[in-house]
């Protein structure tokens, strides 16, 4: 009787290479993911997540260092809320790899007089094996710690260590290449809302002015389903939309009177200036249209704009977004010639001037803003803070529906319209009364 040929080596390694073949392609899928441009919140997500995976860990946390104030903090960490995880240098195994560089392998955390119990009483958890990597930059600085707790089957080994040291390595650039990011758009929009501040510290009546047409277009650029780094691109144009105001002389920014044809001739050069002066700063690829679009806040649909009297499509289309922006704000408010119109008048020179003035999908988008989002903008700089449940309210409305309630009849309205009309204008006419008390202050002050 033939007898079967034992089982090879290769048979029974099986489950073992499959495994190992499994972490590979995780690995392999980390490694693309961290390759890839992401803010870095989500970027520490995906570093959680994967590592837990490949670790066989019951719970993984990403902790950063912040060197100034010496501590850790928790950004990722699983079954704990991360607002409430930071902690000394000098405190817990985490704490100590930060601070000495040292990878941390510990089979039973109660029994190293280093573990913090602090954390798992307050989450109710029992921390068994841990296993703590230091993340270093490229000068070999400490900059976080990757924490695996609770291997399911035994204890954290050296290839554990092996793969953590990979992982860890690779997270290190992403994260020190997402800071880098992060520090330096905080620093171009530092620079932006200084150019910004130059052009309110002129001319204090329009103070604001900028912030709110970026607001307003955020609002229309929403409904268009506008997003990403087109949404960026917008934002950015639209702040710095009226940036070549300081190349106008401030006795014409700031005449209480009617202008007159030659002033109004040189008031309609801030565009060009604006232009001019947004093509001299270099910028990423994606927003090297910022001066082309803020150039164009004052061209019309219908030709009749300026500088270049474009017409229709051959004005960009988030342009069109802001020129609605800069009108609806500029009616809204207190002027050196005028005050502020009523609301129903405003919206409905919205609404009237589609396809002549305005883009009419633009004035679609604006009109199906909900009103609660409009307000929110109109009363930004009112001292009186807005309920809750009128927020409620107004969000039961869209613009556009507001403007068919105030225009019906006083008898016609339902109690809930007329208490929509009532508590909309009361917000609006006092974010008027402010602006009438900053003109008199103003006034008093030249």
């Amino acid at each position: 009787m033939n007898k079967k040929p034992p089982l090879s080596k290769s048979k029974e390694n099986y489950p073992s290479l499959q495994k190992w073949k499994n972490k590979l392609f995780l690995m392999l899928r980390y490694s693309r993911q961290m390759n890839a441009s992401m803010p870095i919140e989500k970027l520490l997500e995906i570093l959680a997540k994967e590592t837990k995976e490949i670790l066989d860990a019951d719970r993984c946390s990403v902790l950063l260092l912040d060197s100034e104030k010496k501590q850790l903090e928790g950004k990722i960490a699983h079954g704990i809320n991360v607002d409430e995880l930071f902690f000394p240098i000098d405190k817990g195994l985490a704490g100590f790899s930060a601070k000495t560089g040292k990878i941390i392998n510990v089979k039973d955390a109660y029994k190293d007089k280093r573990f913090n119990r602090e954390i798992d009483k307050k989450t109710n958890y029992k921390t068994k094996s841990v296993l703590c990597f230091p993340m270093k930059n490229h000068q070999e600085e400490v900059i976080g710690v990757f924490q695996a707790l609770n291997k399911k089957e035994g204890h954290f080994n050296k290839k554990d260590e092996e793969l953590l040291r990979i992982l860890s390595s690779q997270a290190a650039s992403a994260i020190e290449n997402a800071q880098l990011y992060k520090e330096l758009k905080k620093s171009f929009e530092s620079f932006i809302n200084t150019l910004v501040a130059t052009i309110d510290a002129r001319d204090p009546m329009t103070a604001g002015h900028s912030h709110k047409v970026t607001e307003y277009s955020v609002l229309i650029g929403k409904q268009l389903g506008i997003s990403g780094k087109e949404m960026q691109l917008l934002e950015y144009a639209a702040i710095l939309h009226d940036l070549g105001k300081i190349g106008v002389r401030e006795a014409i920014l700031t005449k209480r009177d009617s202008l007159t044809d030659e002033e109004y001739k040189q008031i309609k050069e801030h565009v060009i200036f604006t232009r001019n002066i947004l093509n001299r700063i270099y910028f990423q690829k994606h927003l090297r249209e910022i001066p082309l679009i803020a150039g164009s806040h004052h061209e019309r649909i219908d030709g009749k704009g300026y500088p270049n009297a474009l017409k229709g499509n051959a004005i960009h289309k988030l342009a069109k977004i802001i020129t609605l922006a800069d009108v609806f704000d500029s009616i809204t408010n207190t002027r050196h010639y005028r005050t502020p119109m009523p609301i129903e008048k405003a919206l409905t020179i919205i609404k009237t001037e589609s396809n002549s003035h305005f883009e009419p999908q633009c004035v679609k988008a604006f009109m199906d803003i909900s009103l609660d989002g409009l307000i929110s903008v109109l009363s930004k700089d009112i001292i009186v803070k807005l309920k809750q449940q009128e927020l409620k309210l107004f969000s039961d409305y869209t613009v556009g529906g507001f403007l068919k309630t105030i225009g019906k009849k006083y008898v016609k309205l339902s109690n809930k319209e007329k208490k929509v009309i009532e508590r909309f204008n009361f917000y609006y006419l006092k974010g008027k009364e402010k602006d009438a008390e900053n003109h008199k202050r103003n006034q008093r002050k030249n």
